[in-house]
């Protein structure tokens, strides 16, 4: 199973709405004598930009988890936060990748 680390928002000079994502797949790694310590065979893991025409207004404090259930398993929601405006958010956006790679913003 393809593992990732997917980070959305926060504050670098300003608020970002960028979306960023790593491989964290471990099946190419070696596990030492402490279970809790996985040395990495290849280092050539690296951050990348996914990049998107709509997305959720850039902010920071926000909330975001994953679906684990149902319809919408796979689903990445993104809840509230504060605005560059220092204003609270309400707002629900859920981010899906499809079979085919792509990735896009659903308003729930």
């Amino acid at each position: 199973m393809n593992q990732s680390i997917i980070v959305f928002g926060g504050y670098s000079n300003k608020l970002l709405n960028d979306i960023w994502i790593i491989n964290i797949d471990h099946t190419n790694s070696t596990s030492t004598n402490n279970r809790n310590s996985i040395i990495n065979k290849s280092s050539n893991k690296s951050w990348n930009k996914i990049e998107m025409n709509e997305s959720p207004c850039p902010r920071m404090y926000h909330a975001m988890a994953m679906c684990t259930e149902g319809t919408s398993k796979g689903m990445i929601v993104i809840y509230g936060g504060q605005s560059e405006k220092e204003n609270g958010l309400d707002d629900l956006w859920g981010l899906r990748k499809h079979r085919n790679g792509t990735w896009d913003w659903v308003i729930i």
